[in-house]
């Protein structure tokens, strides 16, 4: 798989604010229509596919703080998610890319187990950490 994403997420400093970026993405395609192919690049893939799966899963835990009870869930998320990455409180505030980016690399080493315990803290150590990468942009 590594030869398709030869670069991967791609961290980078620019001016004051960090960056982040896809490095090849002709590399996706490439490796899309090879898995059609292989069974071996197809298991790989499918396996991504479920750490991707398990992103997902910590950033609902990260994001869900109390119960949501009557409220619509998506929308609670949606607003979670914004604050999380809006902690500037700009109000030309809109997400990118790079957001999800940072937030992957983040919390993707950390288990689910270490997340449900610590959630709070570790939000509130994203939130800082997200909000000094866009102090200066």
């Amino acid at each position: 798989m590594s030869r398709y994403l030869r670069q991967g997420i791609r961290y980078f400093q620019k001016e004051q604010r960090l960056n982040a970026r896809i490095g090849y993405k002709k590399d996706v395609t490439n490796l899309l229509n090879d898995a059609s192919s292989s069974d071996e690049i197809k298991a790989n893939l499918l396996e991504e596919v479920r750490k991707t799966k398990s992103l997902i899963k910590k950033v609902r835990i990260l994001l869900i703080s109390e119960d949501v009870g009557g409220k619509e869930v998506g929308a609670y998320l949606k607003e979670e998610l914004d604050g999380l990455f809006n902690s500037l409180n700009r109000k030309n505030f809109r997400r990118t890319f790079q957001d999800f980016y940072i937030l992957w690399y983040i919390i993707s080493p950390i288990t689910l187990e270490m997340l449900k315990m610590h959630r709070h803290q570790i939000r509130q150590d994203v939130g800082e950490l997200i909000s000094f990468s866009k102090k200066y942009s």
